[in-house]
C-alpha cells in the first residue's frame, strides 16, 4: 500500500450543516481505522494536534464504561467490557457514546479512532449528518508484531498472536471498514514519513 494513496470508488463530497450563523456540525468527520498495532491512535493524535481537530477513540468509551461499573482498569476488565460491547448487537452503543463524547466540541474537524464495525460507522454518519472519510493506517505484519511485543498491552506476542488478533478484529467488522477506506497512510517508516503521508491526505480534504 502506498502512503497517501486514495482508494477507488469513493465519493469526495462532504456535507455541511448550518443553523443561521452558528455551525452545529463539524465540516469534516474522519474515522481512522487499522489492524492491531498499526498505529491508528498515533495517526489520529497527529491529525488532532496538527489540524486542531477534536478527537475521541473507542478506547475512551471502554474506559468510561469500566469506570461506570466501578471496576479497576486492567487487561482483564478491558477485554471483558470490550467483548460485552460487541455481543448481541451492542456494538452500536460504542458509536453512540463516541459521538456523545465529542459532539459538543466546536472544532471544524472531528477525528474518531478505533471503530470496529460498519454499524458503528453508520451511527456516526447519522448523528453527524454527513459521510465520514475513512483513513486506514497500514503497517507490515512483522512490524506490528514487534510493536505489540514492545507495548505489552494485550499480554501476547509474536506473529501468530497478531494474526489471531487480526482475525478477531476482522470478525468484528474491521475488514468492512478497511475495504471502505478512502485514504491509506503507511506507518512503516519514520515519524517524519508518516507526517508527510498524513499531510498529503489532509491537503486533499482541508480547503485553504
Amino acid at each position: 500500500m502506498f502512503s497517501g494513496q486514495m482508494a477507488s470508488g469513493m465519493a469526495e463530497s462532504e456535507t455541511f450543516l448550518f443553523w443561521g450563523t452558528k455551525r452545529i456540525m463539524p465540516k469534516l468527520v474522519l474515522v481512522v481505522v487499522g489492524l492491531p498495532a498499526s498505529g491508528k491512535t498515533f495517526v489520529a493524535e497527529m491529525i488532532a494536534r496538527k489540524y486542531r481537530a477534536a478527537m475521541v477513540n473507542s478506547g475512551d468509551v471502554i474506559r468510561r464504561e469500566i469506570k461506570r461499573r466501578g471496576l479497576p482498569y486492567n487487561k482483564k476488565t478491558e477485554a471483558e467490557v470490550s467483548a460485552w460491547f460487541h455481543e448481541k448487537g451492542r456494538e452500536i452503543i460504542v458509536g453512540e457514546h463516541a459521538w456523545n463524547m465529542i459532539k459538543g466540541r466546536k472544532n471544524d474537524i472531528f477525528v474518531i479512532e478505533g471503530l470496529r464495525s460498519y454499524d458503528q460507522l453508520k451511527v456516526i454518519e447519522r448523528r453527524a449528518k454527513q459521510k465520514a472519510v475513512i483513513i486506514e493506517t497500514c503497517a507490515p505484519l512483522r512490524l506490528r508484531a514487534e510493536r505489540s511485543a514492545h507495548r505489552h498491552r494485550f499480554g501476547g506476542t509474536g506473529l501468530q498472536y497478531i494474526r489471531e488478533r487480526d482475525k478477531n478484529e476482522k470478525k468484528r467488522g474491521v475488514g468492512v471498514l478497511l475495504r471502505r477506506a478512502k485514504f491509506r497512510v503507511s506507518n512503516a517508516g519514520t515519524k517524519k514519513d508518516l507526517e508527510k503521508s498524513i499531510d498529503k491526505v489532509m491537503k486533499r480534504l482541508v480547503k485553504a
